[in-house]
């Protein structure tokens, strides 16, 4: 990502020898104490001077280059601000001088002039130096820093392959992919973008820090989850990268980066297949009931190399009502026990996935509870469900039935009254009697309750008074 720093200010280029400074001081020239320093912390477009014209920093100029460095003077308290003047020309041509002038910069802070896209050359090799202006004096100059212009990006993108996960191909799951880029005949590639989800993020980029001075980035080693550096200039690059899924389809999407942080003008697709490395779950009690807390005892795949060892389970536990989620460590022998509270209520479902030593994250298992009816049964010959009966004073007699073993009780609403508990009796069953106070649709919500206090799914029993 790139940081952009604060305002600066844009200098238009100069004829040389046409110098204008704007500089603000508290008195005549020559009046301030001391003599302007020549600058320090040299940049040529955020990057740090090279001095070495063999090794000159090479600059994308897109949007012109940015040449900085800190001016000073001694007597801040007078010069608060102070110019700074730079000079750049071809190396292959020194007396094709161009002069650009920054005049109000802040004393001891990075300051900076832009030399235009359309001042630079493609692949043409430049120098520049600086020096401080201040209370009618000027420093020394710096010592020439050097760039190179390359505007174009990679042509090409790379090569994909990989030994392991042949392309287009089930291949068995729970290793890293070795990927091997090569940078298709691109002699500047620098290193490579990459990405699980076919969006390839922004690369490149730079920090301010204190007084302005930039700190570059170096992405390759910040940025590791998708940036791969080249092993040289138009070299293969062979890595290890970890999936993000644990099966299916896997597509991995790659475009080569030039050391100016320009990226390729297309992207490389890779596609293979990876089998399930899913843990394996098996329930410890064969017909649990509604209410009761089941073991689960997890197992890694057995389909996982020795070097993908489970070092712990991820755990997910829906019952209707939310999830809730664990981490579990896996025993000496590499399984895990998991308890599952069983809700009448809602269907539950517990959702397993393993991480390895070798970082490796599998896709999840899941057992499902079945589906069990676990609403009451309702009657009344007096009150037919969906029916006209009795009438307002009338008793009528509700019988309530389980469909599942293990209900001590009935917890029971009638429209608009407070709930009443009704006891039931050993098999289950009970009765509640009730006279309605007047004639209308009318309903008795019924939920059975467990020894444990649980509630099962309730039903609703309409009918209508006489």
């Amino acid at each position: 990502m790139r940081s952009t720093p604060g305002p600066r200010v844009r200098s238009t280029l100069a004829a040389l020898g046409a110098l204008v400074l704007g500089l603000t001081t508290a008195g005549p020239a020559g009046a301030a104490g001391g003599a302007p320093a020549v600058p320090t912390d040299l940049y040529s477009g955020y990057r740090a001077c090279a001095a070495d014209p063999a090794a000159a920093t090479w600059v994308n100029a897109t949007n012109g280059v940015l040449l900085m460095g800190i001016p000073s003077h001694p007597d801040t308290a007078e010069l608060r601000y102070i110019g700074e003047e730079f000079e750049f020309w071809p190396v292959a041509d020194p007396a094709r001088t161009t002069t650009l002038v920054s005049g109000t910069v802040p004393n001891g802070r990075e300051g900076g002039v832009t030399v235009q896209r359309e001042a630079l050359t493609e692949g043409q090799a430049y120098a520049w130096r600086a020096r401080t202006v201040a209370g009618g004096e000027s420093s020394a100059w710096t010592a020439p820093c050097h760039f190179v212009v390359d505007n174009t990006r990679p042509a090409r993108p790379p090569v994909i392959s990989s030994s392991n996960y042949p392309a287009d191909t089930w291949s068995p799951g729970g290793r890293p992919i070795e990927v091997t880029l090569d940078p298709a005949g691109v002699e500047d590639v620098g290193g490579y973008v990459f990405s699980w989800v076919g969006s390839l993020p922004v690369v490149g980029g730079v920090s301010i820090g204190e007084r302005g001075i930039p700190t570059p980035i170096d992405s390759y080693e910040t940025s590791t989850s998708y940036l791969i550096r080249a092993a040289g200039p138009g070299l293969p690059t062979t890595v290890r990268l970890l999936p993000p899924g644990g099966s299916g389809m896997m597509r991995l999407t790659v475009a080569s980066i030039d050391r100016t942080w320009s990226r390729s003008a297309t992207t490389a697709e890779y596609t293979f297949y990876a089998n399930s490395t899913a843990p394996q779950i098996r329930q410890l009690v064969a017909e649990p009931q509604w209410g009761e807390t089941v073991p689960f005892k997890i197992t890694a795949n057995p389909d996982l190399p020795p070097e993908a060892r489970v070092t712990e389970y991820s755990v997910e536990i829906y019952d209707g009502r939310g999830t809730r989620k664990e981490t579990v460590k896996p025993s000496a022998t590499g399984s895990a026990v998991v308890h599952l509270p069983l809700n009448g209520q809602y269907v539950t479902r517990l959702s397993v996935s393993s991480t390895s030593a070798n970082g490796w994250v599998s896709n999840q298992n899941q057992w499902t509870s079945p589906y069990t009816d676990t609403t009451p049964t309702v009657t009344s010959q007096v009150y037919p469900e969906n029916d006209f009966g009795g009438g307002v004073g009338v008793t009528g007699t509700f019988v309530l039935s389980p469909k599942v073993p293990g209900v001590t009780s009935y917890r029971c609403t009638f429209d608009g009254r407070p709930p009443v508990t009704v006891p039931a009796a050993a098999d289950g069953t009970a009765r509640l009697d009730w006279a309605p106070e007047y004639s209308d649709l009318q309903g008795l919500d019924v939920t059975p309750v467990l020894a444990n206090g649980l509630e099962l799914a309730s039903y609703y029993y309409s009918f209508w008074v006489a």
